[in-house]
């Protein structure tokens, strides 16, 4: 039984090492936050669109200058 007991504490420090592999477990919860990054990317292609949008922007101000 005494012997027991030491397995039985070295079985609670198996659990510091066992919680490295589990930190390995917590890459798949990294890749389930690779989606969101994917999701940011449409949030990008706006960004696109936007710049096209912001130039005749300032050439409208231009063309109010022009004609003043």
């Amino acid at each position: 039984m005494l012997p027991c007991l030491p397995v039985n504490q070295r079985l609670g420090e198996h659990p510091g090492p066992s919680l490295e592999p589990k930190t390995n477990d917590h890459d798949p919860p990294s890749t389930e936050h690779e989606p969101p990054t994917t999701k940011h990317e449409p949030p990008a292609t706006e960004d696109e669109p936007t710049p096209t949008e912001h130039e005749p922007t300032p050439k409208e101000p231009a063309d109010e200058g022009g004609a003043k």
